[in-house]
């Protein structure tokens, strides 16, 4: 107790502005937590009062300091100083929440339970917290995953709706609350997600990556929210802010985004799906309601034309699909698990065992393959873009290795040529989205050669295998007549070609185009190799 005044005056600097006193003020606190038993409103008003210490001096940056930082360029002294100050801040304020209990791990966002007077006070940073938190990632080989989750974690409900009581009684002050704190969320996650040194953290391609935990949470958010948070979305067009920050995701990681998506539809439906009640029921269709909404399938016009068209010989399916989207409440909730998959995230539905569902995942991919490639384009006079193109290729290859891994795996030759099509469209394009070696990988030919072994040679192909068997068999028996077995004639009208459909021969040509393909590009790079090697260059 007597210690904590002259601390919370060395960590502000409200009379001394020294950093050596800031930092004595640091090394007390951790002594405090080492060999003092505090509750956690104590700590709370630690950490708080540590980042509000460094609030004056990180706003005397301009905003053009912190692009010079984002772009990797030279600081002056000063700039570096203040960095330093707010990164060992934050280095202290973490060693304070590390010891404050109480993690939740429902939707596989682990983090810090960071008080709400410190998320706001971390938040007054927001102009230099992408970068520091970058500075302590790259620099200082600090974790700092789990105060990006606990930010995130905060943040994205404030995308619905306010916490915290409005003072005032009028619904406009009320609304216009919910509409600032709303965007200062978003503006926080988009600043995360836009930092160039973070963005090792959310390409990270692990099953409990922040990428998968963050698309969960923001799509369980929006399911769980009231009635009266949706209408404000809706009438605030807040609702975009979900679908951008999906999308942003998307394009950051898109494995992670999609097992994230796909997750958090596997966990608002089966807890809603226990009791068979019209309470359950409502629930479960308002839930298939608001999935189509953020996932881009709402219920409009032109979105029903199109999935009708596209359905028109699956009827089952075609009609899960209208009363997904119509809303029919007396539909049950059997019929609504399999409407719910036609809300999967692609890369998810690209296993889906329904093959009508794989092939709608494949068309999708690659469309969000080209836009990708169009933005690709305009930007292309972006410095800042250039960076990254060494990600885009990890990102289209990773796209087509699906393909090929359903092109090899798959039973369906609509599904099988499509794949196989994808790929070559992705390999064909205008700027070629593919690396030099994408067909080098060992995996890639393995399951090239998979593939092309099941589709290519016809007597391996499982209908003709099932259609001519059984007329070879009978030709070949032995009938018993009177004791003697006699070898019965052979059926002239067997066919030595085996009868196919015209979608396997569709599944054939595709494989063919497609390794041909492969051949020529890998024959093209080890050329290139050897005339590298040849010119005494290194490659």
């Amino acid at each position: 107790r007597a210690l904590l005044p002259h601390i919370l005056d060395a960590v502000q600097g409200k009379h001394i502005e020294c950093a050596d006193w800031r930092s004595f003020g640091y090394v007390l606190i951790s002594t405090l937590l080492d060999n003092c038993t505090l509750n956690n409103d104590v700590k709370e008003v630690l950490a708080t009062s540590i980042l509000k210490g460094v609030i004056p001096t990180s706003t005397a940056i301009a905003l053009s300091s912190s692009d010079k930082i984002n772009n990797g360029h030279e600081l002056n002294n000063a700039s570096i100083q203040t960095l330093e100050n707010v990164a060992n801040a934050i280095v202290a304020v973490l060693s304070i929440l590390i010891k404050i209990e109480n993690h939740d791990d429902k939707n596989l966002l682990l983090g810090y339970n960071m008080p709400m007077s410190t998320y706001r006070a971390m938040v007054k940073l927001h102009h230099l917290l992408p970068s520091t938190l970058g500075f302590l990632f790259d620099e200082r080989n600090l974790d700092v995953k789990p105060v990006l989750s606990s930010l995130l974690s905060i943040s994205i409900p404030r995308l619905l709706t306010s916490d915290i009581p409005v003072k005032s009684n009028t619904r406009r002050d009320s609304i216009s609350s919910d509409s600032k704190r709303g965007k200062a969320a978003m503006e926080v996650i988009l600043s995360l997600l836009a930092e160039p040194s973070l963005r090792s953290i959310w390409s990270d391609k692990d099953d409990h990556s922040l990428s998968a935990s963050t698309a969960a949470t923001l799509v369980t958010a929006y399911c769980s929210a009231s009635e009266n948070d949706v209408d404000k979305i809706k009438n605030n067009d807040r609702h975009q802010h979900f679908q951008t920050l999906l999308d942003t995701l998307r394009s950051l990681n898109p494995v992670g985004c999609d097992s994230g998506i796909a997750h958090a539809i596997k966990s608002v439906t089966s807890s809603d799906n226990k009791n068979n009640t019209v309470d359950s029921k409502n629930n479960f269709q308002m839930i298939g309601r608001r999935l189509s909404q953020l996932l881009g399938k709402d219920t409009n016009h032109n979105n029903a034309h199109a999935l009708t068209t596209e359905l028109n010989n699956h009827d089952h399916d075609k009609q899960s699909v209208l009363t997904l989207m119509n809303g029919n409440k007396n539909h049950n909730e059997d019929d609504m698990l399999v409407e719910l998959d036609y809300v999967l995230p692609p890369r998810v539905a690209l296993e889906h065992p329904n093959s009508n569902i794989r092939l709608r995942a494949i068309d999708t991919l690659l469309k969000e393959a080209t836009s990708t490639t169009m933005k690709k384009k305009k930007n292309r006079q972006n410095t800042s873009y250039h960076a990254s193109e060494n990600y885009d290729d990890e990102v289209a290859d990773d796209l087509a290795q699906a393909l090929i891994q359903r092109f090899a795996s798959d039973d369906n030759p609509d599904v099988a040529a499509a794949a196989a099509n994808g790929v070559r469209q992705l390999h064909l394009k205008e700027e070629n989205t593919l690396s030099d070696v994408f067909f080098l990988k060992r995996s890639i030919t393995d399951d090239l050669i998979a593939g092309l072994k099941k589709w290519s040679i016809i007597s391996k192909h499982p209908e003709s295998r099932d259609k001519n068997s059984t007329k070879a068999e009978k030709s070949k028996t032995r009938k018993s007549i009177g004791g003697k077995k006699h070898k019965t004639k052979a059926n002239k009208n067997i066919s030595l070609i085996p009868e196919i459909s015209e979608s396997t021969i569709e599944a054939m040509n595709a494989s063919l185009q497609l390794c041909s393909l492969a051949l020529q590009t890998m024959s093209r790079e080890m050329m290139g190799f050897k005339d590298d090697i040849s010119s005494g260059g290194e490659s």
